[in-house]
Parts: structure tokens; sequence; C-alpha cells
């Protein structure tokens, strides 16, 4: 197998890896945010490994410059899908401001108003 091949099936298994975070957030974040910081550096660290097994040996340098690939490679559909998510968020937010601004609300107190449920009375 060629070191491609390696990071090949790294961004494969860490897309897959993001897939289940966003399917499965719900269920373990913010409490286990550290479990999945540490499998995906272990998904990352694996590669190198793997790729000195089957390629190598390499020298320091170079299995140095392997474990910096692989979290660029390992990292990145993670990073994609955080940007989504937060792009997605953003989105949603400003059709709601522009929604409010449109009926004439104020756009602060609108979505302060949505974020509570229900209107608060100042009697």
């Amino acid at each position: 197998m060629r070191t491609f091949d390696v990071y090949l099936i790294l961004f494969i298994v860490t897309s897959l890896y993001a897939l289940l975070l966003s399917q499965l957030r719900h269920h373990w974040e913010p409490d286990f945010t550290w479990l999945e910081v540490v499998i995906g550096v272990a998904l990352c660290l694996t590669a190198p490994y793997a790729d000195h097994v089957l390629n190598g040996p390499y020298t320091a340098e170079l299995y140095q410059w392997r474990v910096w690939q692989s979290f660029l490679v390992g990292g990145l559909p993670i990073v994609i899908w955080s940007i989504a998510r937060t792009v997605r968020a953003w989105q949603r937010i400003s059709k709601r401001i522009w929604r409010r601004e449109s009926h004439g609300e104020s756009s602060a107190e609108a979505l302060a108003v949505e974020r509570r449920g229900r209107a608060q009375t100042d009697d």
C-alpha cells in the first residue's frame, strides 16, 4: 500500500467520523468533547504509524512530516464540517433577523423573545 493510499483511507475514515459526530453530537456534547478529540487524534496518529510499517523505515524528519500531513488530511473533514455548521447557523439567524425587520419589529428584541420562548412583561 502506498503512502497516498494510507492518507486517502485516513481522509475517508475521518470524513465518516465527522458524519458520525454530526449525527450523534447531541448525545455527548459538551461533556464528552474531550473524547471526540482523543479519537480524532488517535485516528490521525494511526496513519503515519501504518505508513511507517508498510513503507518505512523513515528518517525522523520524514516521519515528523508524515505526522503533520496526517493532521492536515485527517483534520480537514472536521474543519469543513465545523465551518458548514457555523455558516448554516448564521444563515438561520440572518433569516430570522430579516423576517422580523420586514414585520417592523426590532431584531434584537424579537430574537430575545424567541429565545425565551414567550414575551416577558414589565409588570
